[in-house]
């Protein structure tokens, strides 16, 4: 599901940066695929307050 999540990079600071959610863990975090050069991973797991729906 297309995703808009706020991320923290190292050196640009906080960003609002579009990914796709992929997966929930149980304890609620949500995974979220970026596709961004400053990404190292394929990813991250994010709480659900860094990320907004599409469409809301």
């Amino acid at each position: 599901m297309p995703v808009r999540a706020r991320i923290e990079w190292e050196r640009d600071g906080v960003e609002g940066v579009d990914g796709v959610a992929t997966r929930q863990g149980f304890d609620g975090a949500i995974f979220v695929e970026i596709k961004d050069r400053r990404c190292s991973t394929l990813g991250a797991w994010l709480q659900p307050d860094d990320v907004w729906w599409a469409g809301k």
